[in-house]
Formats: structure tokens, sequence, C-alpha cells
């Protein structure tokens, strides 16, 4: 991706103080520090109001991957942001389904800016800053992880989103905690449905018994008790992806054949780029083959 010097990557320190955006935070930070792109800054003016922060176990099924991949793709050019916390399992799912979407995704940490935590999501990191997303820490930039540091920063999740999705909850997840975040901080709050006595549903299953104004979450539609736009929104997606040739994808496979590079390798690279599962891929090529 290519950029301009005026659009380069920075880490800024910002104040709190008085911001609107921080206005139904308890305790808020007094100050923050943001990475990303010159032009990433003006996503915060578009926060609570087209936030949907997506959280869940760190040990997530693969139908609840599935779940999220599906349900973000369907948000295609919906202008929703996309914000969780760089941690294994559902908050990587997450923003790797927001990057393959196209849609902004905002990462809040449990360390400091400096840091990145798990390490192996340093490539997840440089992608979302090079797809014009942002990184937020209110910790010092130096400072290592600590275990409060990730209940604490769920504050800062469930601020910057008008509406919070939990995917995949065990019975004493932290996913639990963001949920009673976005209760008391009036946001709308979502919660996957499971088989009964599902063990690793007891978190959303104990959500839904209690009753207390959580939608249940089955596709992306169910976001539109949020946004009601998203019907119209969706199904105009829908149709545009049905239509569309991946002209893109072809040409780089083109290009791929013609280095002498086997189309597995193309599209791995491209998987790798994109966050675009291989097997999804393949699909989009043959579909193409047949239309």
């Amino acid at each position: 991706m290519k950029t301009s010097s005026t659009d380069s990557i920075v880490t800024r320190e910002l104040s709190t103080l008085l911001h609107p955006l921080y206005a139904d935070v308890p305790s808020p930070p007094m100050r923050l520090w943001v990475e990303g792109r010159e032009s990433a800054f003006a996503l915060f003016e578009r926060l609570p109001r087209d936030g949907l922060a997506v959280v869940g176990t760190r040990s997530p099924d693969r139908r609840s991957v599935y779940l999220v991949q599906e349900s973000l793709r369907s948000l295609r050019g919906t202008g929703r942001i996309i914000i969780s916390g760089l941690a294994r399992g559902i908050d990587s799912a997450a923003h790797e389904a927001a990057l393959a979407a196209g849609l902004p995704t905002i990462a809040v940490l449990g360390c400091g800016i400096e840091q990145t935590y798990p390490p192996e999501n340093a490539r997840l990191r440089a992608r979302i800053l090079d797809a014009g997303g942002l990184i937020v820490s209110e910790f010092p930039p130096s400072s290592t992880i600590h275990p409060s540091y990730f209940i604490q920063r769920n504050r800062l999740i469930v601020g910057y989103a008008q509406a919070v999705w939990i995917v995949q909850s065990g019975y004493r997840s932290g996913a639990l905690n963001t949920a009673a975040r976005a209760k008391k901080m009036r946001r709308d709050l979502y919660v996957t449905p499971s088989f009964p006595g599902d063990p690793s549903f007891l978190g959303n299953e104990s959500l839904l018994k209690k009753n207390e104004g959580e939608f249940s979450f089955w596709n992306a539609e169910s976001l539109a008790s949020t946004w009601i736009s998203l019907f119209s929104e969706i199904e105009m997606n829908r149709r545009e992806t049905a239509d569309a040739k991946p002209l893109d994808l072809l040409l780089e496979i083109e290009h791929g054949i013609r280095e002498g590079r086997s189309l597995l390798s193309i599209l791995d690279q491209r998987s790798t780029r994109t966050g675009e599962p291989v097997e999804e891929l393949i699909e989009k090529v043959e579909r193409s083959a047949w239309s």
C-alpha cells in the first residue's frame, strides 16, 4: 500500500479531558497513546456512532470464527468500525475479518503502545495500521502486560462502540466483564445463542437467561436493532458481491503464474496479506471460471 509522507504511521499522545467520546467511560484515562496513519485519527470522530465491539473467548470454536468472518463480510461497505482487543481467539478473528471485509478496525491494547501482546499478532497489528486502522493504549508506552490491564481496557472497547457483540464466552470468560460494562454504559448488547448446556457458551447462555435487554445475534442483520439502515445496506452488498467478478484476484493470479509461481502459493500469499481464507479464494476463482 503506497502512501504519501503526509499520511505516514505516527504515534501520538492524546488528552481525553473534556472529550465527549469519554463522557460515558467510568474513570476515563487522562491521556491515551494512539498509533496509526494521520488520516486514521479521523475514525475517532465517528465513534461511538459507527463502532461495533466484537469480543469473546481466546479459545473459540471454529463455528464461532466462521460466524465472525461471515457476519463482518456482510457488513462490507456499511461504514461500521470494528473494535476489539488484539488478543488471541475472537479478538484476532474480528480484526482479521474486518481487514478482509475492508472495514476499519481499532485494537485497544492491554499493555503499552510499544508492546504487542500476544507477540504472534505483530503481523496482524502491522496490517491493521497499513489498512488505516488504529492501535490504542491508555498505559505508559513501555508497560508490559498485567492481568488487571485487560479488564481495565474493556471500558474503552465499550466506550468506542454503539453496540457490543459477545461471540462466544465460557462461564468465567473476560468477555462477561465487557458485557457488564456494556449494560452500565447503555450500549446495545448482542449475544450469540447456543445449544443449551454447551460448556463453551455458558457465559452466553447466562447472559441470555437473565433477559436484561440483550439481543440475540443470529447474523449481521441482527444488528439492525441498532442500525436500522443495515437491512438495505446488507442486501445491496449481497447483490453487488454476487454480481461482481474478482478482477483484482484474477489479475494477481495471472501475474503470479507468469512469474512461475503455483496457484496455491499465489492464493496463500494473498490470504496472508488480506486475511481472506484460501478456501474462499478458491471458490471465487471457480465461480468466475463458470460465469
